[in-house]
């Protein structure tokens, strides 16, 4: 792995990097890539992927007005990592409640 993290993400596409991030003190670290104009996020923790996130469009270009507005309204999405079956019944609860 190079000094500032980049290494290359297998099944990524030719070309493609990815970058992992540690985090100090923790057994967490974080692996960014980009898959086309979307920005994928992994969190491993003792080498064991526990959660993935695709940014769609996180890399196309924005005017800079769009990037203004964003910013006081940017999404907050908060995940407890845990238990997976846990995690399955919050998530149909949510959904059960989003449907009415």
């Amino acid at each position: 792995m190079a000094d500032n993290g980049q290494r290359g993400a297998a099944g990524e596409g030719q070309g493609a990097a990815s970058w992992l991030l540690p985090i100090a003190g923790t057994d967490l670290e974080f692996v960014v890539s980009r898959r086309g104009d979307a920005l994928v996020l992994h969190l491993n923790k003792a080498g064991v992927l526990v959660y993935r996130t695709l940014l769609i469009d996180a890399c196309k270009e924005m005017p800079a007005d769009h990037l203004r507005a964003f910013s006081p309204f940017a999404q907050d999405t908060m995940i407890k990592i845990g238990d997976l079956a846990d995690d399955l019944r919050r998530a149909s609860a949510a959904l059960r409640e989003a449907d009415g």
